[in-house]
C-alpha cells in the first residue's frame, strides 16, 4: 500500500485519441479533507460550498473516448464518478439525478477487463470512461480517496479525500 500524496494531485478529463492524451479540462477543486498535506497547503476544505463553483467555460468536444486522469501512483482506495446533463439550480445543483456512476474501490481497478481499471501512465492513474456523453453540457463530479497507511506518521488522521468538478459541452 502506497501512501496517499503528500499534496492533493490534479485531476484532469482527458480525450484519448490513437493512443494520446489530450487535456479537455483540469478539475476544479471542490471539497474534500487533506491531513496529511502541510499545513496551510491544500486548496481543500471539507465544506462543501453553495452555489456550486462549476468550471465557467466548459470546452467543446465531441470526443466519444474519455478518462480521468489523477496525477498520483498511488492507488485510491476509491474513485467516484457522477456525471449529470441537463439543468443547474440556482445553486449550481444539477436539477436530476446522476445519469451515469463509476463507483471504483481498489479491489476491482487492478483488473484489466473491469469497467474500474486504473491504468498507470506517464500522467498518473487513468480510468477510461463508458461512454457518459449527453446532448448540451455535461457535468462532472469526481471524488477520490486514499486511505492512510498505518505505518505512516499520520495514520491516525485515517482518510485522504477531495472532489473534482468538470464541465464539457458536446459539439
Amino acid at each position: 500500500l502506497k501512501s496517499p500524496p503528500m499534496l492533493p494531485p490534479s485531476v484532469e478529463i482527458v480525450c484519448l485519441v490513437e493512443g494520446r492524451q489530450h487535456v479537455l479540462q483540469v478539475g476544479t477543486p471542490y471539497s474534500g479533507e487533506w491531513p496529511t498535506s502541510p499545513p496551510g497547503e491544500s486548496d481543500f476544505t471539507p465544506v462543501e460550498r453553495v452555489p456550486v463553483p462549476w468550471p465557467e467555460q466548459p470546452p467543446k468536444s465531441d470526443c466519444r473516448d474519455l478518462a480521468i486522469v489523477v496525477s498520483s501512483s498511488a492507488t485510491p482506495r476509491a474513485l467516484t464518478v457522477y456525471a449529470f446533463d441537463g439543468y443547474l439550480g440556482g445553486d449550481g445543483i444539477p436539477a436530476d439525478e446522476a445519469f451515469h456512476e463509476l463507483d471504483c474501490r481498489r479491489s476491482t481497478s487492478r483488473d484489466p477487463y473491469s469497467r474500474c481499471w486504473l491504468q498507470q501512465t506517464d500522467e498518473g492513474l487513468m480510468l477510461r470512461l463508458d461512454e457518459p456523453s449527453t446532448e448540451g453540457t455535461m457535468w462532472m463530479a469526481v471524488n477520490v480517496t486514499w486511505a492512510v497507511p498505518p505505518s505512516t506518521p499520520q495514520a491516525d488522521l485515517g482518510l485522504d479525500w477531495a472532489t473534482w468538478l468538470f464541465a464539457v459541452e458536446s459539439e
